[in-house]
């Protein structure tokens, strides 16, 4: 974006940026729509008013002003990319698809670009090209604490943990104030194996911004975890997830040992074991009902 007539075109996108940063739409789109007043053949300030309308939800409005910037710079990889934003919204998700990349034909290096249609394809579940492209983020600009995080959290969804928890890790190092890379740790720590590690994280998450939905809902899901009555049932969870088919693996695999044991061990043996996995059964049943109530008599602080 360069600067057009007399008026003070970075100041204006600063202003912009700042009661956006605030969450204060009505004073960002008042800046955005003055400094178009006075320069409306710049296709950047069409760009940043769309953006604050993204924000603000209104996304209808927000990709008519996109697309008008888009007439007036029909090479505008920002524009696009926020054309592709919208349909993300919209969970029109082939259509953002084709923005994004017509915004990577434009300019391949753009990182911002990249993760954007890195986060399509985590969004997607493509978790094998998600991951390429935040490595490719990551060649261009390894110092963005974002792209770390989203990477973790494509490594955690792929299993990766190691991987996932030394990118969360970066992420936090590189910007500690940060939500997203809080959230990213936490969501690595808890596909790890350690929950009270998890909910510090999202604790943190959500201190920094309170208005957040997904930190609010993994730290309560955290704290579920971190109660001792559910302690065993998240370990076990943990376990079945890395197991093929599961429950059914472990209960065709007991009926095997019942069955062949039965030729082995004494009888008494059997039915203490028996007797054992049906209790741990049982207790796979109620272990979520019996810590929800508990976290009604003692909510999450």
């Amino acid at each position: 974006m360069e600067e057009s007539g007399p008026f003070d075109f970075n100041r204006a996108v600063e202003k912009t940026l700042h009661y956006l940063n605030l969450d204060r739409f009505d004073l960002a789109e008042k800046e955005a729509r003055g400094a178009i007043t006075q320069a409306p053949g710049v296709s950047g300030l069409h760009v940043l008013l769309a953006e604050v309308l993204v924000q603000a939800e209104r996304h209808d409005e927000a990709e008519d002003v996109a697309q008008t910037a888009l007439s007036l710079d029909p090479l505008s990889d920002e524009a696009l990319c926020v054309l592709g934003r919208i349909e993300i919204q919209r969970g029109k998700h082939r259509r953002a698809e084709e923005y994004f990349l017509e915004a990577l034909k434009i300019d391949p290096e753009n990182s911002a670009s990249l993760s954007q249609y890195g986060y399509l394809l985590l969004k997607t579940s493509k978790l094998d090209k998600a991951e390429k492209v935040f490595r490719r983020c990551l060649e261009i600009d390894p110092d963005n604490e974002a792209y770390h995080s989203f990477l973790s959290t494509t490594l955690s969804s792929k299993r990766k943990l190691d991987d996932s928890t030394r990118a969360a890790k970066e992420g936090v190092r590189l910007n500690p104030d940060g939500s997203y890379p809080q959230l990213a740790a936490g969501q690595a720590a808890l596909a790890s194996g350690r929950p009270f590690v998890a909910r510090r994280h999202f604790r943190e998450s959500l201190r920094i911004d309170a208005s957040s939905s997904s930190a609010r809902e993994m730290f309560e899901a955290a704290d579920q975890y971190c109660r001792w009555c559910c302690l065993p049932y998240y370990y076990y969870s943990l376990a079945t997830d890395r197991i093929p088919g599961a429950q059914f693996t472990i209960w065709g695999c007991f009926v095997v040992f019942y069955f062949v044991g039965k030729s082995m061990f004494p009888g008494p043996v059997i039915l203490t074991i028996g007797a054992l996995y049906f209790l741990f059964c049982l207790y796979t049943w109620v272990a979520m009902p019996i810590t929800k109530a508990w976290v009604r008599l003692r909510p999450a602080r």
